[in-house]
């Protein structure tokens, strides 16, 4: 039975970026989280879901979540986006959907690519922005050890912006209706289909 680690972004103590509606990433993920590893055992894969260590510095914590990975066939760490908007238009508000993966992994790009896409139309239809995009570095500037750490084809999906209300409720509707860890699911399903 083939693995896929479901890494739930930031930690219980640390829990990233705050939605409009208060809803934090680390809280926001879980549920998703919960949802897609259900979906892909399901489907015959094992999708154990890994937490980042409370104590430690960074490195130490993707060290350690690097470890459980471990021989996955492929992972993904659960994010969503946000920046302050304040002063922005509601036509300049960001809405997209974006996949990053290490720079030179063309396995990372492939499943990127297919997550971007699948949640993409899961949360907004067809003409939804979205993108994969080759990353080593945070927005914050910070370095992406999930990303360079894992032996495996490894994908940060940051599905939509939290600091956009009409995004935010896109994004919450599609997870909660499961129609966004279903389109994970597939694209994940696709993708180690395809390598196999």
């Amino acid at each position: 039975m083939r693995t896929v680690a479901v890494v739930v972004g930031h930690s219980r103590s640390a829990q990233g970026a705050v939605a409009v509606d208060g809803t934090s990433e680390w809280r926001w993920n879980g549920v998703l989280a919960a949802d897609l590893s259900a979906k892909l055992a399901a489907i015959g894969y094992h999708a154990p879901v890994i937490l980042r260590p409370e104590t430690g510095t960074y490195s130490s914590q993707m060290a350690r979540v690097a470890e459980q990975v471990g021989a996955a066939s492929c992972a993904v760490e659960l994010h969503f986006n946000s920046i302050d908007v304040s002063g922005l238009p509601p036509e300049k508000l960001p809405r997209r959907t974006t996949a990053l993966h290490w720079p030179g992994s063309t396995r990372g790009a492939e499943l990127a690519q297919g997550l971007a896409e699948d949640m993409a139309v899961a949360i907004g239809g067809p003409k939804r922005p979205r993108s994969a995009r080759a990353q080593s570095t945070s927005w914050a500037g910070a370095p992406l050890l999930f990303l360079r750490e894992t032996r495996c084809p490894a994908v940060i999906c940051e599905p939509h912006f939290g600091c956009t209300a009409d995004d935010h409720a896109a994004s919450t509707a599609a997870r909660d209706t499961g129609r966004l860890a279903q389109a994970m699911a597939v694209a994940i399903d696709a993708f180690l289909r395809g390598a196999a």
